[in-house]
């Protein structure tokens, strides 16, 4: 009887094999008998939308000005369209492809902004959640913390999006990643820091939006453990009361806080 069961399941799974085939055969067939594409949709991964619009995706993907809609599928090359689409600064992968009914498909993922830059200069960039520099969103502005002060953005980094901690780029903004990672840790911090700057020393200071003081970091190292002092200032030390008792809380020094009363 289980032998007889396993000779039936292997002749269906050859007969599904064999089908398959078939219909593959029958796809490819109707490419090389010149079918034309029906159809061109656009769908973004969850989370996607914000930052790369269907339309700048259908317009690199005209090329030369012509739509896929009514080309033979043979036609289209699906390489050379995904490469147009990964030029798109904030698109982080895509995937182009056709169907069997006759579509051409465009699947985006965008890269996520996590904190605005401005440098010593006033030029602005933007650094993604995988730490990569970006230009500023043309057609969405987002609601981002930002970090300015001294240090230098290369343009030719931001336009070739590069890693910003990559050598030979300046030091400080591996520090800035740094930070903005710290500020992502928690949405608190997103949220109540949405100003820091950097002086020639490299050391952080912040200016929270609620309570009328100053916080200091110091230089970008033992991070997790200062944004740890602070959680702990802030529940037990810092309540509605004491908002504006302080004018600087002060990180800088190992194992303490030193705070500045008005």
């Amino acid at each position: 009887m289980k032998n007889k069961l396993q000779h039936i399941l292997r002749t269906a799974a050859a007969v599904l094999g064999a089908c398959g085939i078939l219909v593959l055969l029958g796809f490819v067939g109707s490419i090389r008998s010149g079918a034309v594409c029906e159809a061109f949709d656009v769908a973004f991964a969850p989370g996607s939308g914000d930052f790369v619009t269907e339309e700048a995706v259908r317009e690199v993907t005209a090329g030369e000005g012509k739509m896929p809609v009514g080309l033979p599928l043979g036609e289209i090359d699906t390489r050379r369209i995904e490469q147009a689409v990964l030029a798109l600064p904030y698109v982080k992968s895509a995937a182009v492809y056709k169907t069997i009914d006759r579509r051409l498909i465009a699947e985006v993922a965008e890269r996520e902004p996590a904190v605005r830059l401005i440098d010593a200069e006033g030029r602005h960039a933007v650094i993604d959640t995988d730490g990569y520099l970006l230009p500023v969103p043309e057609h969405r502005r987002a609601r981002l913390p930002v970090i300015s002060g001294a240090f230098r953005i290369d343009p030719a980094a931001v336009e070739h999006r590069l890693y910003a901690a990559d050598e030979g780029k300046d030091p400080r903004l591996a520090d800035c990643l740094a930070y903005a990672e710290m500020l992502r840790s928690d949405p608190l911090w997103y949220a109540q820091l949405q100003h820091t700057e950097v002086d020639a020393e490299g050391e952080f200071t912040a200016f929270p939006q609620v309570g009328n003081h100053t916080i200091v970091f110091g230089k970008a190292e033992r991070l997790e453990e200062k944004f740890d002092a602070l959680a702990v200032f802030y529940r037990k030390g810092m309540d509605a009361a004491r908002w504006n008792k302080y004018s600087t809380v002060n990180l800088k020094f190992k194992d303490q806080i030193v705070c500045t009363k008005k």
